[in-house]
């Protein structure tokens, strides 16, 4: 069984693969103007070297986010020939997934869309304690997953590294558990 971690950054993408618990594969890469299309290039690396989903388990984090940034951000544009172009500004604005722009259905539709597109095999919901909002709405996501089978973890951290050993633990276990 291979062990895959893939971090899709907004401009770097990151992939190590682990057997036995031992590195035997890395690759890096930029991400490009599309995450997609870097996803998509990864598998297609992993599956030359005989890596798949059926003698896996692939955990990936990065540019999947869907907060106040990640995939959908963007892919909502402006329309640029629209008859009022500072209306469509604000449209724009106006629909990105934010828990602070409540209620945030259609960032809760999202991640459950991205789950069963991508078909994964859990979520980490990332939340900054600063936000006081997305932790609120975990509770929600937490909720959403378990209706459709995807197994959740929810991580409160800061930009420190004073709990980098409990998040080690719980990501660890939670790859157990997958």
């Amino acid at each position: 069984m291979y062990h895959v971690g893939i971090d899709i950054g907004s401009t770097a993408s990151k992939v190590a693969v682990l057997k036995n618990r031992e590195v035997i594969e890395t690759m890096l890469m930029n991400t490009g103007f599309s995450s997609i299309v870097t996803s998509e290039a990864i598998l297609k690396d992993l599956n030359k070297s005989g890596i798949n989903k059926e003698n896996s388990r692939i955990i990936a984090t990065g540019y999947g986010l869907d907060d106040c940034t990640g995939e959908r951000t963007n892919e909502i544009l402006v329309d640029e020939n629209a008859d009022d172009i500072l209306r469509a500004i604000s449209d724009r604005y106006l629909s990105i997934n934010c828990s602070v722009m409540t209620p945030n259905g259609g960032g809760l539709e999202n991640t459950k869309n991205m789950a069963e597109k991508y078909k994964v095999d859990g979520v980490i919901d990332m939340v900054l304690q600063a936000c006081h909002t997305f932790n609120i709405e975990s509770v929600n996501m937490g909720k959403m997953m378990d209706e459709i089978g995807v197994p959740f973890l929810k991580l409160e951290t800061d930009y420190s590294t004073a709990d980098s050993g409990q998040i080690e633990t719980r990501i660890a276990a939670f790859i157990e558990m997958l």
